[in-house]
């Protein structure tokens, strides 16, 4: 359908030096696309998969390369140059090949009719009859699920999976032969991410469409992907079929070797070298077995000790089979073969994982995604593992479940002593259920040590760049090796400049009420098993509130201001949803009337439909209270959405910082554009012109700083002044300052 020779894209900016800054979107990238075939392309973000996907269908002109347009009309082939058409051809391949954007909030003019949505597109084509018209928009609505009477809403009342639905029926309007799909899944909810490849799945098999299916989700691409290409620095590093790149990954980049680790300690993948050594204990005695020395019996009978829980629920178990089977297989394999014996070890999985025995008659395809994921878990279960590999095993689900899973894991772990490999590309997960941290890299672990160390002083880069260090200093929390934090505090109309590491004790307790933290993981930064009153009781009496009467009303108070009812004080905690706990994580910031909070990362645990409540219930606080807030966050389009001003910090150091507008609408730092080309919903419009960056293949170690600007071993523009000498942090504009040598 679609073949790519030799492909370039180069971009070229001139700036304040006379020098020219060279950045390779492509870089020499060949590749092909069969018909009816879906390629995965899998990159992470500024890699160049989107300008890749983007020249394929004529959207940008390479700088050098062909794409190659294999076309079949009324029995004829043609293979078509995209690039050397006129634009009377170009025209009518462009009904032939469409994009299904990444953002479906800016994709669609949000104050618009959804009809006027759809004409739009079959307008500028030619397509001007009414009933023509009508009769496309009715049929890409059926191929996507949205009922034709939604025409007469405007865009801004449909909900996130209707948006994202709407972009697909766009690309739908001319029954496409080729579409790429710019990570179509990545801005909505995980329960709806099985639907949206479901309609691709369907749109593939009814019209025989081919995909070029861009994502940065391994797991994603696995679900849809026929062959997967992994895209680095602008050049494919790996290109095979889906199993073998996700299970017999040949490049360091295709993923980290987080899972190929996990599956070598369990005996399913043979290293090319070293030894895996399991420390078995049976019947008092102590063996250490060698998995890969082991001959095939010994090996089986290993294997009934080592589980592995698969990442993704829709993909580990087939869909079209009982669930009851889905259970059987494994036990059978394992020479379990009577049937009461079989109950029992399932009722016995299912009641670990909160599943009602009744649930085995139903096919898997009617399972919910919590319950798939509660189903895989369960299978592992059926030997009473001591040993299980869970990968990812939460990044498939709603924010809402991920506490479910966890406390499911915990209860195994409690309740069966069972050691975990518990692989997450998340910190605030691993952090609710990992007693240590290995942090891992292109292929090596960068930094390993107990959960508390590696979050709150990660040594490595790639652990963390140090804002919430950064923000526990700065409310007292974490002393600093060097420097001063003064906070300017007003009271009864004197002013004061308090150094908070040279108070003694007693001034320090009566400054925390001033000062409060929204910690990052709602899941583990109250504990689940007290009840939601105890929980706002507790920071009270520590402060020397005792009184019943004044903490009921502190706490009412708090309550309202989050939207919680006080009826729910009466709940335990682990009743609580997970919207539900981040407000209540709030509301405990709140019992003191703080002055100053630190909110570390605070929607980076709810779901995406929950983020702007969230920022609405802290705008309020704000508002009301006048409160200072360092919000903390690794999404540009959060901050921008709070935010007055915002820091940029890289390896512990300020590198940008003025107004948000300033910094996200003329970003100065080649890091901060960096972040800011990452984020799918800042500026859409800007983002469109803006330079795509790579960052070269280098990472500096805040352990050992590298001489001059800290960020020179991945910049694109560095320099040899770069290299050598630190740069500044100066005023470039009004308010806008940054710390780079191109200024």
């Amino acid at each position: 359908m679609i073949s790519v020779r030799d492909l370039y894209v180069h971009f070229v900016k001139g700036g304040i030096l006379s020098k020219r800054l060279v950045t390779k979107a492509v870089d020499g990238v060949s590749l092909h696309i069969g018909r009816g075939e879906v390629l995965g392309l899998v990159g992470e973000s500024g890699s160049g998969k989107t300008t890749l996907g983007r020249v394929t269908i004529g959207l940008q002109r390479p700088t050098r390369g062909e794409v190659i347009y294999h076309r079949r009309s009324n029995g004829l082939s043609q293979d078509l140059n995209l690039y050397s058409l006129r634009e009377r051809e170009q025209r009518l391949i462009r009904r032939e090949m469409q994009m299904i954007f990444q953002d479906p909030y800016s994709s669609v003019d949000p104050i618009i009719k959804v009809y006027d949505a759809m004409r739009l597109p079959l307008r500028y084509m030619g397509v001007k009859e009414r009933e023509e018209a009508n009769r496309r928009i009715e049929e890409a609505f059926n191929q996507v699920g949205l009922p034709f009477s939604l025409v007469n809403n405007y865009v801004f009342q449909l909900s996130g999976g209707q948006r994202q639905r709407l972009s697909i029926a766009r690309a739908l309007l001319f029954n496409p032969r080729y579409i790429v799909a710019d990570e179509p899944v990545s801005m909505v909810d995980a329960s709806l991410k099985g639907e949206i490849i479901n309609i691709m799945q369907r749109i593939r098999q009814n019209m025989g469409t081919s995909f070029l299916f861009i994502t940065h989700e391994m797991a994603v691409a696995r679900a849809f992907a026929d062959r997967i290409a992994v895209m680095y620095l602008g050049k494919i590093v790996e290109i095979g079929s889906t199993d073998d790149v996700i299970s017999h990954p040949l490049h360091p980049y295709s993923g980290s070797g987080k899972t190929t680790l996990g599956r070598v300690t369990i005996g399913l993948q043979r290293p090319t070298r070293g030894e895996v050594i399991y420390h078995r204990r049976s019947n008092g005695l102590s063996q250490d077995l060698n998995l890969y020395s082991l001959r095939g019996r010994e090996q089986r009978l290993i294997r009934r000790e080592m589980q592995m829980i698969f990442q993704d629920p829709y993909s580990s178990v087939d869909p079209i089979i009982k669930v009851y089977d889905a259970m059987r297989l494994p036990l059978r394999y394992m020479g379990v073969k009577e049937r009461e014996e079989a109950n029992r070890r399932i009722e016995e999985a299912f009641n670990q994982v909160g599943l009602p025995f009744s649930l085995v008659n139903n096919y898997v395809f009617q399972l919910s995604g919590g319950q798939r994921q509660r189903l895989s878990i369960a299978r592992a279960l059926l030997f009473n593992p001591r040993y299980i590999v869970a990968d990812e095993p939460v990044s498939m689900v709603d924010a809402s479940l991920k506490g479910e899973i966890i406390n499911i894991m915990q209860r195994i772990r409690q309740n069966m002593g069972t050691s975990f490999l518990f692989i997450t590309h998340e910190m605030a997960v691993a952090r609710a259920f990992a007693d240590r941290i290995a942090v891992m890299y292109l292929g090596k672990i960068v930094e390993i040590g107990s959960t508390d160390d590696v979050i709150s002083h990660p040594l490595h880069p790639y652990s963390g760049s140090g804002k919430t260090t950064l923000g526990r200093v700065t409310i007292g929390l974490q002393r600093p090796t060097r420097g001063e934090v003064i906070y300017h505090r007003r009271s009864n109309g004197l002013s004061q400049d308090l150094n908070l590491y040279s108070l003694r004790e007693r001034e320090q307790r009566l400054i925390r009420r001033e000062m409060q933290m929204i910690f990052q993981d709602p899941y583990s930064s109250v504990d689940p098993i007290i009840k939601v009153y105890d929980a706002m009781r507790l920071p009270l009496r520590y402060m020397g509130v005792k009184e019943r009467e004044e903490a009921n009303r502190r706490i009412e108070e708090a309550f309202n201001q989050v939207g919680l009812p006080f009826s729910l004080v009466n709940n335990y905690v682990f009743q609580l949803s997970g919207g539900q706990r981040q407000r209540l994580s709030i509301a405990r910031a709140l019992l003191f009337n703080p002055r100053y909070i630190v909110a570390d990362e605070p929607v980076s645990m709810v779901d995406a439909s929950l983020k702007g409540e969230i920022i609405n219930i802290m705008q309020r606080i704000r508002q009301n209270m006048g409160t200072s807030f360092l919000f903390i966050t690794h999404e540009m389009a959060v901050a921008r959405a709070f935010a007055d001003r915002i820091a940029v910090m890289y390896l512990g150091k300020i590198v940008e910082i003025g107004s948000t507008d300033d910094v996200i609408s003329h970003p100065l730092h080649p890091y901060t554009q960096l972040l800011i080309q990452a984020s799918p919903r800042v500026d859409p419009a800007l983002r469109d012109k803006e330079v795509k960056l790579q960052v070269k293949d280098g990472i500096s170690s805040s352990v050992e700083i590298p001489r001059g600007c800290r960020y020179a071993p991945r910049c694109p523009f560095a320099m040899e002044v770069c290299r050598r000498d630190e740069p500044p942090l100066k005023e470039v504009q009004p308010g806008h300052q940054v710390s780079c040598w191109l200024y």
